[in-house]
């Protein structure tokens, strides 16, 4: 598949990855793609409710594909009541539905009354240190297919119960920045980084398109300058593709297994001219050791 020439494109050849996916009866999908403008994206005027806010059209547009080509039902999970109200007012008109067969809801809802005391401490942890918002919502929507956006990584552990509950549906991570949530575990307050080996592993990047710039500098060499792009758009390979000009991309390499992205830095070094063995080719722990992973979906 062709790299995307526009975000109409993009959403476009996604829906395909999705239904592809859903064919083969994948049951944890992510699709990640850059949800704004690189320029817009890295501006300090970008607040997280513009990249929800785009999150969010794009969720109901892959909906409404899956909707009108596959007759699904879909539902669009949010990870908290909050995030429902605002989704519904933004694209539904404050309705749960805002198309026919799709329907927005969250993964917690509102508290119930406190009972005592430490209902009340509890809930104030919950929402002020662990950013927790509500209680479990245990009413999980009979869909066909479940589009998850803006989920951070306390709410990680509440994909794997959604998981957990409806086991046969598939569920679909849009733009859910799994790999940020990687490198984060065993932080703080975050999952211990067995997270990644019981549930994060069996994650299948169904569509992903990254763009990296990169900077090379060598002991008495002049620093070399290079764009590229990691590409997979399911069931295709992975993709390495070079800038060579402004918006213009030449493949470099195929692969059936995902690489690192200090694979691809290295594959494009030398079609550069550069020469890789100079660097620190260190990868992230959980691209180094395999071992112990409920699956490898992550990586094919």
């Amino acid at each position: 598949m062709p790299l995307p020439a526009s975000i109409v494109d993009c959403i476009a050849q996604a829906a395909e990855a999705i239904e592809a996916g859903y064919r083969d009866r994948i049951p944890l999908m992510e699709v990640d793609f850059p949800p704004l403008p690189a320029d817009v994206l890295n501006s300090a005027q970008t607040a997280d409710d513009d990249v929800f806010r785009a999150n969010l059209k794009y969720a109901v547009d892959l909906a409404v594909a899956l909707v009108d080509e596959m007759r699904l039902n879909v539902t669009v999970y949010f990870k908290d009541a909050v995030d429902c109200e605002a989704a519904m007012k933004l694209q539904g008109g404050g309705s749960q539905r805002p198309y026919p067969n799709v329907t927005l809801s969250s993964i917690r809802v509102g508290y119930g009354p406190a009972e005592s005391r430490w209902d009340s401490v509890a809930k104030f942890l919950q929402e002020n240190v662990f950013n927790v918002k509500g209680d479990l919502n245990y009413d999980v929507a009979a869909a066909d297919i479940y589009l998850l956006v803006g989920f951070g990584g306390f709410a990680y552990e509440d994909i794997r119960w959604l998981h957990q509950q409806r086991p046969d549906t598939p569920i679909v991570l849009i733009n859910c920045l799994v790999d940020r949530i990687r490198g984060d575990l065993g932080l703080g307050r975050y999952p211990p980084k067995e997270f990644h080996y019981q549930f994060l592993s069996q994650i299948k990047p169904v569509y992903f398109l990254k763009f990296r710039n990169f900077a090379e500098t060598g002991f008495g060499k002049a620093p070399i300058f290079f764009n590229g792009i990691l590409f997979r758009a399911y069931p295709g390979t992975w993709q390495s593709l070079l800038e060579v000009a402004a918006g213009e991309y030449k493949l470099i390499k195929n692969e059936a297994d995902r690489p690192s992205f200090t694979d691809v830095r290295n594959d494009l070094l030398e079609a550069v001219g550069g020469d890789p063995s100079y660097r620190d080719n260190a990868k992230p722990w959980w691209e180094e050791n395999f071992e112990g992973e409920a699956s490898d979906a992550w990586r094919k």
